[in-house]
């Protein structure tokens, strides 16, 4: 299964990648709203996993 992660801290998001692909998941990562879409259209992901996000803007 091909997960997209989007987090743009990045000692957080190898953190993730590395626990998920452990777990046997194909990992895509972004860090940005931009390499967020074009992996969203270019890839068959079965999810989208985004980091928190600031509720101030």
């Amino acid at each position: 299964m091909k997960l997209l992660v989007v987090e743009d801290e990045s000692k957080t998001l190898q953190a993730i990648q590395q626990g998920l692909e452990k777990s046997q998941f194909e990992v895509d990562m972004a860090y940005d709203g931009l390499i967020t879409r074009r992996l969203g259209l270019k890839n068959n992901c079965a999810a989208i996993i985004t980091g928190p996000t600031d509720s101030d803007g």
